[in-house]
């Protein structure tokens, strides 16, 4: 059970609403980019000793794959991640879980399009389900508050975020297990710091003098290992057992998760709206995944 990848979606899905919540106050020190590239920077050395055997066995097969790896890197970790921070500085919590929600449909049709992975009626109502369950608690129980959203800079960043996002799930879909899973992402993690470390320069020569307080240096440690770490194999594993679309629904368990995060670090209180989405998520996240017949598939085809 626990090497379920069901159960591995929710632990990358924990760990990565934890990155949300500790990101939104690192930004506030650290610039975007720079703290992009601090977390992969430690994340590499915090998995090198576990991928090191498997790197000298298996160092050819990554030379011969570099493209593969320098997309997944560039979209999945040094994209995403970078513009999420750059996002939290212009937008409010509201729209960028907003445009995060919309992840799993935007992969669901990206599937239909490239790899041709079909959904059946009862997994688009799934979808449907859990992605009401999102937009209730966004808007804690007001739907007013949906159409009255407007979008800045931040939100346009969140947008292209979740693109890169998207591409990395098909991408790792259809030729992630071409690739040895420990050196493979290793060298992803190397490649999207490297990437990172031109922007980081330029933004300690933009903005000089930054300054991170003690106790957030918790924070950083907390973004690099287990949202970048644990949370990456979590999903990579997951995502090739269940498919991008299936796995990308439970991209939904984030805003119930950072909702409890909430509670536990910054003294917000539960509200109905938060218990009611988060049922709504639940129970479309099970109508999406829950097994079925083949026959009955037919039929909702």
């Amino acid at each position: 059970m626990l090497t379920s990848p069901y159960l591995l979606l929710i632990y990358a899905t924990l760990f990565w609403a934890g990155n949300f919540t500790f990101g939104k106050a690192l930004v506030e020190y650290i610039p975007p980019f720079t703290l992009s590239w601090m977390r992969w920077g430690i994340s590499f050395l915090v998995f090198l000793p576990f991928a090191w055997k498997e790197l000298q066995q298996t160092y050819k097969v990554l030379l011969l794959n570099w493209k593969l790896i320098f997309l997944m890197a560039l979209t999945g970790l040094a994209m995403f991640n970078s513009l999420t921070y750059l996002a939290m500085q212009f937008t409010s919590s509201i729209n960028a879980a907003l445009m995060n929600s919309f992840t799993p449909v935007l992969v669901a049709l990206m599937s239909l399009f490239f790899l041709k992975e079909s959904l059946n009626l009862r997994q688009w109502g799934g979808i449907s389900l859990s992605l009401t369950g999102v937009l209730w608690i966004i808007s804690r129980g007001n739907w007013e508050d949906i159409f009255s959203l407007q979008f800045n800079q931040g939100d346009l960043s969140m947008g292209v975020a979740i693109i890169g996002w998207a591409v990395y799930s098909l991408v790792m879909k259809k030729y992630g297990s071409d690739l040895p899973a420990k050196s493979g992402f290793l060298a992803s993690i190397a490649v999207a710091t490297l990437i990172l470390m031109p922007f980081a320069g330029y933004e300690t020569l933009a903005l000089p003098g930054w300054h991170l307080p003690t106790v957030h240096w918790l924070s950083v440690l907390y973004v690099s290992i287990f949202p970048s770490v644990i949370s990456f194999i979590c999903w990579n594993k997951a995502l090739l057992a269940v498919g991008p679309a299936k796995a990308s629904t439970y991209l939904h368990f984030i805003v119930l998760f950072a909702s409890v995060f909430g509670v536990i670090f910054l003294g917000e209180v539960i509200m109905v709206s938060q218990i009611m989405g988060g049922i709504l998520i639940i129970s479309g996240v099970y109508i999406v995944t829950k097994p079925h017949n083949k026959k009955s598939e037919n039929l909702s085809d």
